[in-house]
Parts: C-alpha cells; sequence; structure tokens
C-alpha cells in the first residue's frame, strides 16, 4: 500500500518528468518506500517500481496543439470538471484513508489538498506555478470564471506546505512556503556513444525537436533537407523501433523517450522547442542552446524565456519561420553565441525528497 499518494498534473510532460525525479530521490532516500501516482500523464515517464494509476482532478490547459491556447475552452472544461467534483475528491479521499498513507504530495492539481485535508494527512505541494495563477489572465480576458479562482485558491489554502522551484510565478495563495532548488536531469553518457546508440550521424550538428506532450505533426522531411548541413530528430508515439528511423536526406525519428530523452538532448547542438519547465531545467543542467517557439497566452512562458536567455543560450524563432522550416538563419545566430551558463544547483529532487520524508515521519 502507498506511504506517499503524488497527484500529477497530466498537462504536457514537464510536471510528470519531474515527479518522475521526485519518485527516484524518494526512492534513494528511502529504500523500500512505496509510491502510488494519480495522474493523466503516461506511465512509461515513472520508474517502473512505482505504481501509476490513471486518474484526473485537473484539467491543465486545452491547447488544439503545442502553441496554441485556448482560454474560454479551458474555463469551460473546468467548469464542467466542477459539477462532478464533490463526490469525485469524496472518493479519493476515502482512498488515501484506505491506502493508509503518510502523506499526499501534488504538482500541483489544486484540488489534492483538498484531498489531503478530508483524509486528515499533511498536503506538500511542488511547484513553481500554480493554476488560478495561469487562469487568472484567462479569467480577465473572458471576463467569467472568478468563481473558478476563488474556488481553486481556497483549495491551494489547504496545503500544508509548497516547495517553491526556481522560476516562478505568484505562489503566495500557499500559506507556507519553502524554496527548493532547481530539479533538472543532468545526462552522464558520451554524446558520441548516445548517438551510436540510437543510430544517429556522429559528426553533423544535431538538432531536436521537442514540443512536449501535445499533439503536432511531425516536421516536413522535405523542406528539411534544404539544411543538409543538419542533422534533425524528433520523436514519435508511432516509431517502436529502438533505434532511428531515418525520413528523407537528414530527418530521424525516434520513440518517445523516457530515462533516455536527457542523453538525446546533451548530445544534440541545438533543440527547437516551446518553453516548458523540463525542458528548460534540462537544457540548462546539459548547456545545451535552444531555439525558442512562443506560446502565446501561457503565463508562465516569459519566466521561461527569461531564465533560457540569461541563464543559458537561446534565440527567438518565429511562428513562421517554424511552419516554414526557414530554421537556418536562427541556428546560425544560436551556434555563434558565447555566453556563460549557469552554474545553479539542479538536486532540487533530492532536497524535496529529504522534506517530504521527513513531514511523513518515514526518514
Amino acid at each position: 500500500m502507498p506511504e506517499i499518494i503524488l497527484y500529477v498534473s497530466g498537462h504536457g510532460f514537464g510536471h510528470a518528468v519531474r515527479c518522475a525525479m521526485l519518485c527516484r530521490a524518494l526512492l534513494d532516500a528511502a529504500p523500500g518506500l512505496t509510491i502510488g501516482i494519480r495522474t493523466t500523464a503516461p506511465a512509461w515517464i515513472f520508474p517502473s517500481d512505482v505504481v501509476v494509476d490513471r486518474c484526473s482532478i485537473d484539467v491543465g490547459v486545452v491547447q488544439p496543439n503545442s502553441l496554441e491556447v485556448d482560454a474560454g475552452a479551458t474555463l469551460d472544461r473546468y467548469a464542467a470538471h466542477l459539477e462532478g467534483e464533490g463526490p469525485l475528491l469524496a472518493a479519493e479521499a476515502e482512498l488515501v484513508r484506505a491506502a493508509g498513507a503518510r502523506v499526499v504530495v501534488a504538482d500541483v492539481p489544486a484540488a489534492a489538498f483538498a484531498i489531503a485535508a478530508r483524509a486528515g494527512l499533511p498536503g506538500i505541494g511542488l511547484a513553481n506555478f500554480s493554476w488560478d495563477w495561469i487562469y487568472e489572465p484567462f479569467v480577465e480576458a473572458t471576463s467569467a470564471g472568478w468563481p473558478l479562482l476563488d474556488h481553486l485558491r481556497a483549495q491551494y489554502a489547504q496545503a500544508t506546505l509548497l516547495l517553491r522551484l526556481p522560476f516562478h510565478g505568484d505562489l503566495s495563495v500557499f500559506p507556507r512556503i519553502e524554496d527548493v532548488p532547481l530539479i533538472g536531469r543532468r545526462s552522464t553518457t558520451d554524446r558520441l556513444e548516445t548517438r551510436r546508440r540510437l543510430g544517429l550521424p556522429l559528426e553533423a550538428p544535431l538538432v531536436v525537436f521537442s514540443f512536449g506532450g501535445h499533439a503536432s505533426t511531425g516536421p516536413d522531411a522535405a523542406r528539411l533537407a534544404n539544411l543538409g548541413e543538419y542533422a534533425f530528430v524528433a520523436t514519435s508515439t508511432a516509431v517502436q523501433a529502438e533505434r532511428a528511423i531515418r525520413q528523407g536526406r537528414n530527418l530521424f525519428v525516434l520513440p518517445e523517450l523516457a530515462e533516455g530523452y536527457v542523453d538525446l538532448l546533451a548530445a544534440s547542438d541545438a533543440v527547437i522547442m516551446k518553453p516548458g519547465y523540463g525542458i528548460v531545467a534540462d537544457l540548462l543542467a546539459n548547456r545545451v542552446p535552444a531555439l525558442y517557439v512562443s506560446r502565446d497566452g501561457f503565463r508562465e512562458e516569459p519566466i521561461l524565456i527569461r531564465a533560457l536567455e540569461e541563464e543559458g543560450r537561446a534565440v527567438s524563432l518565429a511562428r513562421d519561420a517554424l511552419d516554414r522550416l526557414d530554421l537556418g538563419p536562427a541556428l546560425d545566430r544560436l551556434l555563434r553565441l558565447d555566453r556563460p551558463w549557469t552554474t545553479r544547483p539542479i538536486d532540487g529532487a533530492e532536497v524535496a525528497a529529504r522534506r517530504i520524508l521527513e513531514i511523513a515521519g518515514l526518514q
């Protein structure tokens, strides 16, 4: 039976990736610990020795694709979710009690803290933003949804503690906050060995397309062939092979990677991405330059862009240039940058794990 129950937002991959790192840190610090994950994120992201059950207690943000946010649809979806939230919270609180859990951890569904309070357990958050802060501009733009913000804030206010990550927004809704370092993955694998193992070119500058866990069509191999001096990599759920499948002249497609994704990033010369916490942390940890494409309407993004530009190496790529795959000028500019990299610590998972175990009385 799980001693720790962890609720993880299924929005994109970022929340799940950093919670997977938290799980590994918890298991390293307390061998034999049992952890139950409740989320809509893919189970393959998490360590094999935790139990992952599908559960939805929030809605994230509605995105038609990787780079667009639908504010109205997001608020409508949450309104529909709230219609059935009462019985859901009661059922989840009973599940938590029956499991004999010692603590509830959340990244960062607000309802998790209401569940923890009903179950009489500490509720610990791990986050760099809260959903009420993300939704606030949506509500201001549509003049609807103010009761939703009040509802979320009341749930967050029931948290015992927030472990606040760097690059954060306004998290004052939490009654108690402690700062922890960045959670980032650092590859320990030689970049040439990674390229050999994955079947990628050894010498060409390698550019990875990384747009998180949102539906998106892959890049056009024919257009990328015009940039023959580069090799490009994309991942796809349709690919099952262990090594890259070559498409056209210089596009290589890999399956979705869990542990190995950070090795792929570290073996690359540049990444084309939308700014999200997980990918930003990994790029800074492995000193990989980024071409970033803005996702209008997501409040976290300016904070992450500032982190990329001030602590790493990054160049903005216009959306229409991405659509045309007119990447050459921006890539050339990016790879000429000579800017110092951050030296900030990335042991946030270990620091957070120790604090969670302390509060749960498991250490």
